[in-house]
């Protein structure tokens, strides 16, 4: 009876609301049945307001009046005035006027150096950096005010677009006050060119001013003649706004940015079809990619250059994945023999760096490939945005779109989240390129994970380098204790004997995971990169687990510095230069898709009909304990290679959705092959150019005429063998 009673009470209380708030209250959201489903109904969002320009006023003189800044929107003061480190601007509710503001400029004297300049800047355009046209105008003018007890000198300049400019002062006593009047025919006297005029700048002397002193700005205005030349400056201005709202035009290659919308019928059509709970926006696209690392960035560069519209999403504010975040180095190799196997996009991304002389060919291992991973983050980014993708970067995938009331339904994007909010990215096909197929595994993919009896994988690693090395010294040393068979490992293997020494002595953990370590040089002058960093029985899906390991391998690398430096020739002046910002994982889920890759696929170098990449490096599984039961050595023949089927692509039993890099579908001992970053890149670029294609004959993945795929690969320089 009492729960009866509470419910009636709240029915009654959101009647009288409702009934409050008819025509007056902000739009609050609501719910609607769909099936058994309850789905929100949001309002649509308060965006940023477009920029409106004041009305065109009548002058003495008969003359015209387009006032540029009055600050009677609060909007005006850090969207178009701003001032240097020194300065600070804010609307004042001081009034000049009655129901005018101002802008008041607080100038602070520097206490380093006497004499500086204190800038205060005034955009003439809504849109920074832009210019604005004053050649049908024959005044500018703005009004100034001296709020201190003592005398200030005022230096103003209007630049225009190409630099060049009109200076002038004026000596303002105390609390004195004047408008400012600058003929546009003195302005072009001096040089200016007044159809690009750029800024006004405002400034005081520090040496001038007692410490701090307060200036107020108001009027800035353009008179003239010619009404109609005025009213064209003012639609031109908010037109010129308006289009920055919409992110075109915004900076000099906003291109590269997908549209977000807040429109209320694209958000609520979202809403509607997918439930996705509440949502900031939604943009569209044909290709959906999910993860910046090197198949993610392969993918994108691929559809987009095959015609699609990309949008590629990447958690970091750069990419380039394991290659840069994961500072794995370097690239292993792309070879069977003499023959580069893996081409296409991921040749193209060496030769690029090569050109800058930031990547080269091992000497000895020509597959292999050294590269500077700063380099690797710059021309990964240019190479998609040439291309015409668009990157959604700072940005982490939650799950996928899928119709709330259709069951098996296909994949029809991806909801992100980040500083923007939830966001729906709605798209024709959709590849998970996150490494650990959360996207496919999230949207009912079947997929395997661990050696097949348990969920672990292979073991995670943190990369360091270790800078002031003597490498000369440092890899000799390496180079004599580096070989090893299958069944006879000698004591002084990779510096095993030295970690004997340092656990006896105290200066390792007696229980620290490791007895060997590995470096290699890198293309900076006394560094190394260091992979020897080991965390065991780990489920990189796991957030707890991926807690731990990235905390115990950070441990490891402060110990394996200092044991460097004390046990390793070479190191003695060395010092630990940076770890990777996240841990390194090998393996991780394993996505089942319409074939599934095998260790005997590898080994014997199988070849299929829908081949869309190669591989050629061998098997080299790290163990998911300390057992050492992991597999080195196993190696395809010399000049062999396997081939990669297309339904490695394609997952069982899910539409719309298909995956690259490290989440294709193959076994546990194939994958110790498939998953380095030259045959994540070949995937890659195989699904990209596969969704690509989808997307052009409206089919979905597993429906594809693989022949088309694989002429279009080809054309895009894939080595497919045929």
């Amino acid at each position: 009876m009492g729960r009866k009673v509470i419910i009636l009470v709240v029915l009654i209380i959101i009647t009288i609301c409702a009934a409050m708030c008819a025509g007056g209250c902000a739009k609050s959201p609501s719910t609607e049945k769909k099936g058994e489903n309850w789905v929100l109904q949001l309002p649509p969002p308060e965006g940023p307001k477009a920029f409106t320009a004041y009305d065109i006023e009548p002058a003495e003189g008969g003359l015209w009046a387009l006032p540029i800044f009055r600050f009677n929107d609060e909007d005006e003061i850090g969207r178009f005035v701003y001032g240097n480190v020194n300065v600070y601007i804010e609307r004042t509710p001081d009034e000049l006027v009655e129901g005018n503001y101002v802008a008041e400029a607080t100038f602070y004297r520097s206490a380093e150096a006497s004499g500086k300049r204190l800038y205060f800047y005034v955009l003439m355009h809504p849109l920074r950096g832009r210019y604005a046209d004053w050649s049908s105008s024959d005044e500018f003018s703005f009004f100034v005010r001296n709020v201190n007890d003592f005398d200030v000198t005022l230096y103003f300049e209007i630049d225009d677009e190409s630099g060049g400019g009109y200076e002038n002062k004026i000596k303002l006593g105390p609390n004195a006050e004047q408008t400012i009047h600058v003929k546009v025919n003195e302005l072009t006297a001096a040089g200016l060119n007044v159809s690009q005029t750029k800024r006004l700048t405002l400034w005081l002397v520090d040496s001038e001013i007692r410490d701090i002193a307060t200036l107020q700005f108001d009027d800035f205005s353009l008179t003239g003649k010619d009404k109609d030349a005025l009213l064209a400056m003012k639609s031109g201005a908010e037109a010129a706004s308006q289009k920055e709202l919409e992110g075109i035009g915004a900076g000099p290659r906003a291109d590269y940015l997908p549209r977000i919308s807040n429109d209320w019928d694209a958000v609520n059509e979202v809403v509607t079809r997918y439930d996705p709970g509440p949502i900031a926006g939604v943009t569209k696209c044909d290709v959906a990619v999910v993860g910046g690392g090197m198949s993610g960035c392969c993918a994108a560069i691929a559809a987009a250059r095959a015609g699609s519209d990309v949008t590629l999403i990447e958690a970091y504010g750069f990419l380039g994945g394991m290659a840069t975040a994961g500072m794995v180095f370097p690239f292993m190799s792309n070879r069977a023999g003499n023959e580069d196997i893996i081409q296409g996009i991921y040749l193209e991304i060496y030769r690029r760096m090569a050109a800058e002389g930031l990547a080269e060919r091992d000497k000895d291992r020509p597959g292999i490939i050294w590269f500077d991973k700063e380099e690797l983050k710059y021309i990964l980014q240019e190479m998609c945005i040439e291309a015409g993708a668009k990157l959604m970067l700072h940005t982490w995938a939650e799950g996928p779109l899928k119709p709330w009331n259709e069951e098996n339904g296909r994949v029809e994007g991806v909801m992100v989240g980040n500083k923007s909010g939830r966001i729906a990215v709605v798209a024709d096909i959709t590849i998970d390129c996150t490494g650990d197929g959360d996207i496919a595994a999230a949207a009912g993919c079947p997929y395997e994970q661990g050696r097949g009896y348990d969920p672990y994988t292979q073991s995670l690693t943190l990369f360091f380098r270790m800078g002031n090395v003597n490498t000369s010294t440092a890899l000799g040393e390496l180079y004599k204790r580096i070989t090893r068979t299958q069944n006879d490992i000698p004591a002084e293997y990779l510096f095993k004997d030295k970690f004997d020494a340092a656990k006896a002595g105290g200066d390792l953990d007696a229980d620290l995971p490791i007895d060997t370590i590995y470096f290699e040089r890198t293309l900076s002058p006394g560094v190394v990169s260091v992979n020897a960093t080991r965390v065991f029985k780990i489920n990189p899906t796991d957030v707890l687990d991926l807690s731990y390991a990235e905390i115990e391998a950070r441990d490891q690398v402060h110990q394996l510095g200092r044991f460097l430096i004390k046990y390793i020739s070479g190191f003695e002046r060395a010092f630990l230069q940076e770890s990777a910002i996240q841990i390194g994982v090998r393996e991780s889920r394993r996505i089942v898709g319409e074939y599934m890759l095998t260790g005997r696929d590898v080994l014997k170098a199988a070849k299929f009909d829908d081949v869309i990449a190669r591989g050629a490096f061998g098997i080299d599984i790290h163990c998911a304990d300390f057992s050492g039961c992991g597999i080195t050595g196993l190696k395809l023949e010399e000049g062999e290679s396997y081939d990669i089927p297309y339904r490695c692509l394609v997952p069982k039993e899910v539409d719309g959705i298909m995956m690259a890099g490290r989440c294709i579908s193959a076994s546990h001992i194939a994958f110790g092959s498939v998953r380095i970053m030259p045959v994540a890149a070949a995937t890659g670029q195989a699904a990209g150019a596969a969704a690509a294609l989808c997307v052009k004959d409206k089919v979905q993945p597993r429906d594809l005429n693989v022949a088309e795929l694989q002429k279009l690969l080809i054309t895009q320089g894939a080595n497919l063998g045929k």
